[in-house]
């Protein structure tokens, strides 16, 4: 793995797992959690999982946790992604290996998700790698009576009414894990000693067989920017929501600049 490759991973990498493992709860490699008993599930039953927004960094990662998860438990994960009908290609291949794909386009997308789960409870598990207003409310929308979801934005960064929704969000940040309270967005996030122990055991996980030369999550594909820390404000400029006239704008991948 480049340098390149892996700088992408970190930040982003954290944030996919603390969903997917320290929220969601799903059978974990590297850390103690609650696992599917609570489905109670027959031996042939699958998990159905749903993750919103997959092209987004995010999305990526958490799809390659999910699969970790599978190899890890021994059950086997119906993975349902939305996503851009021009990205489904690449997300047939490993090490996504969607089950099922939707285009985001589609307006009807909760219902083709409804439709295809319920003769199996519905969505037991989902990701929305967006997490914003409607996308907050529609992903609820699929979730079986006991699902769970995990989203990456609070109420007032995404605009949902987190009272309106029958099933509440998992919610947290990324900063939780440098285990010191931290002040973002006009909010408190208090020291959680339990996360910083989730953010080691993670990296270790990670770098665990990096000297035989095996890396735990790939890499999304890397769009090297060139300009060094000087031309970081172009790049921030590509994942913003208004998008660059004539420049083609990021989507499944990962914008890394090299400082010489």
């Amino acid at each position: 793995m480049s340098l390149e490759e892996a700088a992408g991973i970190s930040m982003c990498g954290l944030t996919a797992a603390q969903g997917v493992f320290s929220r969601l709860q799903l059978p974990c490699p590297f850390a103690e959690t609650e696992g599917f008993d609570r489905l109670g599930l027959k031996p042939e039953e699958r998990v159905n999982f749903l993750i919103y927004g997959v092209t987004a960094s995010l999305g990526l990662f958490a799809t390659q946790l999910v699969r970790l998860s599978e190899q890890f438990s021994g059950r086997k994960i119906c993975l349902i992604g939305v996503a851009s009908a021009s990205k489904h290609d690449l997300l047939r291949e490993k090490p996504y290996s969607f089950d099922v794909l939707i285009d985001y386009h589609d307006a009807d997308w909760p219902e083709q998700v409804r439709k295809l789960t319920e003769s199996s409870r519905g969505v037991d598990y989902a990701v929305d790698a967006v997490s914003v207003s409607p996308t907050v409310e529609q992903v609820g929308s699929t979730l079986a009576s006991d699902g769970r979801f995990a989203v990456y934005r609070s109420p007032a960064l995404g605009n949902f009414d987190i009272n309106k929704l029958t099933i509440k969000p998992l919610i947290g940040a990324v900063w939780e894990g440098l285990g010191v309270e931290i002040g973002y967005q006009g909010a408190s996030i208090p020291m959680n000693p339990e996360a910083r122990e989730f953010t080691t055991k993670f990296f270790e996980f990670l770098g665990s067989e990096a000297l035989s030369g095996k890396a735990k999550l790939e890499s999304n594909p890397v769009r090297h920017m060139s300009g060094g820390l000087d031309k970081i404000e172009e790049g921030l400029a590509l994942v913003s929501p208004n998008k660059v006239p004539g420049v083609r704008s990021v989507s499944a991948e990962k914008v890394v600049y090299t400082i010489e």
